[in-house]
């Protein structure tokens, strides 16, 4: 059994359309090495001011948020 059916995206209402592309909700992580050094010194003071305004209790409590390891976040935040 074949079906087949034609959906016209544009006629749907902003909040039930498809988000084009779901994996580029992050910044692309820059590819040279001086660029990529300073993004990651960034995010290493973003992490630490957010642990110290209180907006996370520690280091563990973002790694869940970030969904990555513990040693992950420690390494980018040390």
């Amino acid at each position: 059994m074949k079906v087949e059916m034609t959906v016209d995206w544009n006629s749907l209402p902003n909040e039930e359309r498809p988000d084009p592309k779901p994996y580029r909700r992050y910044p692309k992580i820059p590819t040279s090495r001086t660029d990529r050094r300073l993004y990651f010194i960034a995010l290493a003071r973003h992490i630490e001011e957010s642990v110290d305004s209180g907006e996370f209790e520690s280091l563990a409590e973002v790694a869940r948020a970030c969904r990555v390891s513990r040693a992950r976040v420690s390494q980018i935040a040390n």
